[in-house]
């Protein structure tokens, strides 16, 4: 590079300097070239992760909404053929819940969201306690123990389920914008960085 300026009668000196600031423009076009790159790929990592997990989190929510619309249908005046259905169909969600939970829980977790994790399960554990005693009562013919119990106990501990669930996802989604919102900047610095360094080689 030196020699070829030297060829135009630059001086050493002065063809260094050109030489040096022509590759620190190559340098920051490469740097630009790596941070989008990078930063393309935590995006694409992030939103992934974060689909995933906001997708578990509505299935174990719609499981749980479905156990409680069946709680209240056991409950009602009704033959004990179609309790036993309503029964099967909470025994199904619970099924789906735990393989969503499972799922989930493959994830790692900030102190913030596993300290929710830890409520989320000890809600499912409380409501599905009380929960069960509402269907074994009513099965057993004791609708008039098992209604009071639905309204009194079953019902907002199942809501407090639920609410932790809804926290949650909250949480996450927060938690996706501010992953969005880094990657973004650090996008648009590598193309700043992409266009100075091409520039300043076409300056130069």
């Amino acid at each position: 590079m030196i020699a070829l300026l030297q060829r135009y009668n630059v001086g050493k000196r002065l063809g260094f300097a050109f030489g040096t600031l022509i590759l620190l423009s190559c340098a920051l076009v490469v740097a630009g070239l790596y941070t989008l790159a990078q930063a393309r790929q935590s995006l694409d990592t992030l939103a992934n992760r974060n689909m995933v997990i906001v997708q578990r989190l509505q299935e174990m929510n719609n499981a749980v909404s479905v156990i409680a619309v069946q709680l209240r249908n056991i409950v009602l005046p009704t033959p004990d053929e179609e309790n036993q259905h309503f029964v099967a169909i909470i025994q199904e969600q619970r099924r789906i819940y735990k393989e969503a939970h499972d799922k989930l829980y493959t994830f790692s977790a900030t102190p913030v969201a596993q300290a929710l994790r830890e409520r989320i399960d000890a809600n499912n554990q409380a409501a599905r306690a009380l929960n069960q005693q509402v269907i074994d009562l009513d099965l057993a013919g004791k609708t008039d123990e098992a209604m009071p119990l639905l309204l009194q106990r079953a019902a907002p501990a199942t809501q407090a389920w639920q609410d932790a669930l809804l926290e949650y996802s909250a949480l996450q989604r927060q938690r996706a914008q501010e992953a969005n919102a880094l990657a973004t900047t650090a996008m648009a610095r590598g193309r700043a960085m992409l266009i100075g360094g091409g520039l300043a080689v076409v300056l130069i």
